[in-house]
């Protein structure tokens, strides 16, 4: 962020609860930067240097991320309202959808060379494990839905699968999803049950 170098900043904005770049964003984008600088960081800043923060905070990506998980088969087809197997595969389907308003997809970056373009890793893993399931580059500007065929745990009561979405240009953008594989199977019976009494 320009005009952050010097850290005071940063020590105020975390002394009224804002750690992170979104939190940022949200306090700043959404209401009158002017006054939440003035009254409640209580660090006043020249309109001039104020602006300059607002664009860096417009460009932020503030992503949302919805996944589904479906059984398939070994030609990769989708299994609809089929339980998944321990030890089988499965494609797990991501949604990501940009939440704020720019379309801007360059990242500021003071003393980069060139414009770099914010990207974004998704990665699959099972922590019990330390097994790495799979992984996949995301470039996009406002929508991106993505496939990723992989393999489930032995045991779905003691392993559960991590989604990590990692932001490769900022810092505190990452987002972390645990999938409990037992209570997603819960709810397919439930699904298949109330199909069946129809």
């Amino acid at each position: 962020m320009p005009h952050f170098q010097d850290g005071e900043i940063i020590r105020k904005l975390g002394k009224v609860g804002v750690f992170n770049l979104p939190q940022l964003v949200m306090k700043c984008l959404y209401g009158d930067i002017k006054a939440y600088f003035d009254n409640v960081v209580k660090h006043s800043l020249p309109n001039e240097d104020l602006r300059e923060i607002y664009r860096a905070l417009e460009k932020v990506p503030v992503v949302e991320l919805k996944y589904s998980l479906a059984k398939c088969n070994s030609q990769e087809e989708i299994q609809s309202n089929q339980r998944l197997e321990e030890g089988g595969e499965a494609v797990l389907m991501i949604n990501l959808k940009r939440t704020n308003k720019s379309n801007k997809q360059f990242v500021s970056i003071a003393n980069f060379p060139k414009p770099k373009e914010c990207t974004w890793f998704l990665v699959v893993g099972n922590e019990e494990t330390n097994e790495l399931l799979g992984m996949k580059r995301i470039a996009f500007k406002r929508f991106a839905s993505k496939k990723l065929t992989i393999c489930l745990p032995n045991n779905f009561k003691t392993e559960h699968l991590q989604i990590y979405l990692l932001c490769d240009s900022y810092i505190g953008l990452d987002q972390q999803y645990s999938v409990d594989l037992s209570k997603i199977n819960e709810a397919i019976r439930v699904e298949n049950d109330q199909l069946q009494e129809i």
